[in-house]
């Protein structure tokens, strides 16, 4: 008789199917048959089968609903469209992107260059079509902050930045322009910093660097990281040219100011200036260098036509993100910049963002919700925070309140990567702030299966979600040995540990870090790291000292000062000492 885990069950799609799983060896991935089937591998301990007969019946009522759903559709009259304000941007909303049909047309009236060269790297006109329109049919709907694409080229040709910048974004999800992608992410790189000079700090400069910030350039270690720097120099250069002053430019910048109180190309850059600036600080857990102005406060106030519904949800989602970190994590009494008693002030936040989801799901994207998600889930960790960060400790009224944002944290991590996975478009395509969204989503989930509150969420639902998530975080590899493909390695190292911890093992809170905000989920999984390779490296010189071994371990030399998102030291040691296979390095 063949022994098996008590805990041990089986996929839905081996259980439905009568065969042998072996989903727990494969952890995080999906089981060999799920992955062979091209199936997302998913447990639910209350799955039941259904038979043939059952799911041939489902399959024929489910042909009848569409049949029905296409003749009510045909039957509809062809001005229907005029009966919402946002239908033009229900393609939008599924991330389809823009038809080819409503690009091509534009794009053969547009004279572009027969070449254009930087470096290296040389594009021809055919090429730089491509490219255009593989920007303005996936990207420019997530941040459509340039002109129609009919005018780009002239438009682009006073800033060698901004078109250089277009085309490497647009290569990003290209296979055949990988060998012109490493030449070009150098040379892009080298004129961004150059934009620190006042005389190259123009508007069409932010525009590049506000593109910069969505979809950043590959890096390996998030020190490394360009884009805090891009939005604070963008945000710079927007307030010295006098963008938050729509109506008095020119008592900032006489020469570049237009005279038009509805500049709508100015305030749309600084619109997203100010989105950009309090996503990025947010995510890294610092306190945002933008405020509210009385442009912003219209713009959030009447919704102009000239504000893409995409832009004016990212502007309410940042209004919120940013009354959260300023309330509650960045306190002046506080030395971790937390708000003493937060748990008074969290339910009105739950209570706005309830309101704003009600105003904002009509016209937002699946991306414009996932930001959303994140906004929810930096409340609630920093408010997790709060609650650790009181020495004496909480009664049990505290304590019944942290349960509930722990499990208000995980359902936004679980409702994340739930979104994340209906983009059928590639997800590389997405901006890189939803990379580390799901990063931290799965970091979240790890730390919770890890931690003393474990048995607040069902064991198998947190697995399910981390095996996804991870899946879907891989999608986002595109450089090798860069950021995303060692988180996405060290995600998968923490989540075969999680698998191996007894229940009287998990004694540790949730987060360990405190005084970052947000960035919290990050800085206590790298901290959870420190303690696996600490413990795995304490154990070997027990072992050696057992067996009078006069060998020396491998030294794990972790200065606390220089761990980061995912930490700085040696990968391929600390990382080979936690559970799993050397080989999926």
């Amino acid at each position: 008789m063949r022994g098996r885990k008590s805990n041990f069950v089986a996929c839905v799609h081996c259980r439905q199917m009568k065969l042998a799983c072996d989903a727990p060896s494969k952890f995080p991935a999906g089981c060999s048959r799920c992955t062979k089937a091209g199936k997302f591998c998913s447990v639910d301990p209350t799955f039941k089968r259904t038979k043939k007969r059952q799911r041939l019946q489902q399959v024929e009522q489910e042909l009848r609903q569409v049949k029905v759903a296409m003749h009510t559709l045909k039957e509809q009259p062809n001005d229907s469209a005029s009966n919402s304000s946002h239908t033009p941007n229900v393609q939008l909303s599924e991330l389809d992107g823009v038809p080819l049909a409503e690009i091509n047309p534009t794009l053969d009236g547009v004279v572009v260059p027969t070449l254009r060269s930087i470096g290296s790297v040389q594009l021809s006109a055919s090429l730089i079509k491509e490219l255009l329109m593989e920007y303005y049919q996936f990207y420019h709907p997530i941040c459509p902050i340039l002109p129609p694409v009919s005018s780009f080229i002239a438009h682009s040709n006073e800033s060698p930045l901004l078109f250089w910048t277009v085309m490497l974004t647009a290569m990003r999800a290209k296979p055949d322009f990988k060998h012109l992608f490493p030449p070009l992410i150098e040379e892009v790189s080298n004129i961004a910093y150059d934009c620190i000079r006042p005389r190259n700090g123009t508007f069409h400069s932010v525009q590049a660097l506000l593109l910069l910030t969505y979809w950043n350039l590959p890096f390996e270690k998030l020190p490394m990281d360009a884009s805090l720097s891009f939005s604070n120099l963008a945000t710079q250069i927007c307030v010295r040219m006098g963008l938050h002053r729509p109506a008095y430019s020119a008592e900032f910048d006489r020469v570049s100011a237009v005279h038009d109180p509805v500049n709508v190309p100015s305030r749309i850059a600084w619109i997203f200036c100010f989105v950009s600036n309090v996503s990025v600080h947010g995510q890294l857990g610092i306190p945002p260098t933008v405020r509210l102005d009385r442009g912003l406060l219209d713009a959030l106030a009447t919704k102009p036509a000239w504000l893409p519904d995409t832009l004016y949800c990212q502007l309410h989602i940042a209004h919120h993100l940013l009354k959260i970190i300023t309330t509650l994590g960045n306190h002046e009494s506080s030395p971790t910049g937390l708000l003493p008693k937060a748990d008074y002030v969290v339910p009105m936040f739950e209570a706005e963002l309830r309101v704003a989801e009600t105003h904002l799901s009509p016209y937002w994207t699946r991306v414009d919700y996932i930001s959303f998600c994140t906004c929810k889930m930096i409340l609630y960790s920093i408010a997790i925070s709060a609650a650790d960060s009181d020495g004496e400790g909480i009664d049990s009224i505290g304590s019944d309140k942290r349960a509930q944002w722990i499990v208000q944290g995980c359902m936004c991590a679980i409702a994340m990567i739930q979104a994340a996975s209906t983009i059928e478009e590639p997800l590389i395509k997405l901006p890189t702030r939803i990379y580390k969204t799901l990063a931290a989503s799965v970091s979240f989930l790890i730390l919770l299966k890890c931690s003393k509150h474990y048995y607040l969420v069902d064991d198998s639902a947190i697995s399910s979600a981390m095996r996804q998530g991870w899946e879907l975080c891989r999608k986002f590899e595109n450089v090798t040995s860069d950021f995303i493909n060692r988180t996405n390695y060290l995600i998968e190292r923490l989540s075969i540990y999680s698998e191996t911890l007894r229940p009287e093992d998990k004694t540790g809170e949730l987060f360990t870090g405190k005084a970052r905000m947000g960035f919290n989920v990050a800085r206590s999984t790298s901290v959870l790291v420190h303690q696996v390779v600490l413990k795995r490296n304490q154990q070997e010189n027990e072992t050696m000292g057992d067996d009078g071994g006069t060998g020396q371990a491998a030294d794990y030399n972790m200065d606390m000062a220089g761990l980061d998102f995912f930490l700085d030291f040696d990968w391929d040691e600390s990382l080979l000492s936690l559970p799993g296979l050397s080989s999926s390095t």
